[in-house]
């Protein structure tokens, strides 16, 4: 019996410790949301394990079918955060609008008892109308990503914005002194009262940053 109870204690020992970092995995479109993204996160959630995988064929259905697959997987429990960041000009253009908000609402099932760490991240039209609420709150429709950009671009503001790798590797650290302006713009545009059928732009950013400073600070 001795014996017995030595290699117990001996196998409790060896017995793989569950991790406790903060770890936060993030889906998104492609280079402007992972550049953005990865310099946020470098600068204001230092000593989180933050996985941005931009999955840039711009396909819907493959980042909710990757999210699905980590819902059903043993590491859920050790995911602090899972967040989908999403243009909805896209959506609305292809067209699948239908799709993503039956798809949603699984996933969002699937989370029921942990619905916290699931986040749905969506902007209206792209993530470009979140850059330009760090310098003015307008919450009209814009039909486009071009016609947000358009805005964005005035002097005052962005003038040499453009989508590519080199220039939105540099907007967050143009951007970051007016976060919080951006972030008061954002919850406006999104708890104002609206009529029924009323189309307008909005971004769930503020939401993000809300929820990763929370993980960050617990």
């Amino acid at each position: 019996m001795e014996m017995f109870w030595w290699m117990g204690k001996m196998k409790a020992k060896t017995k793989p410790k569950r991790s406790f970092k903060k770890v936060v995995r993030i889906y998104c479109e492609g280079i402007t949301e992972k550049n953005y993204l990865r310099a946020l996160i470098v600068e204001r959630f230092k000593g989180m394990t933050v996985d941005v995988l931009p999955k840039l064929k711009n396909k819907i259905e493959v980042m909710l079918d990757a999210i699905h697959e980590d819902l059903l997987s043993a590491e859920i429990e050790d995911l602090m955060g899972l967040f989908l960041v999403l243009d909805m000009d896209v959506l609305h253009k292809d067209k699948k609008m239908p799709l993503y908000s039956r798809r949603k609402k699984e996933l969002e099932k699937m989370m029921r008892s942990k619905q916290d760490k699931l986040h749905f991240i969506e902007s209206r039209p792209c993530i470009e109308y979140w850059f330009l609420l760090h310098f003015v709150f307008t919450d009209k429709l814009f039909v486009n990503c071009e016609a947000v950009m358009k805005e964005l671009k005035k002097k005052d503001r962005l003038p040499d914005y453009e989508k590519t790798d080199d220039y939105t590797q540099t907007v967050y650290r143009a951007l970051k002194a007016d976060i919080n302006r951006a972030i008061q713009n954002s919850i406006k545009g999104c708890s104002k009262r609206r009529q029924h059928g009323e189309q307008y732009s909005y971004t769930c950013m503020h939401e993000m940053i809300d929820a990763l400073d929370r993980i960050h600070k617990g």
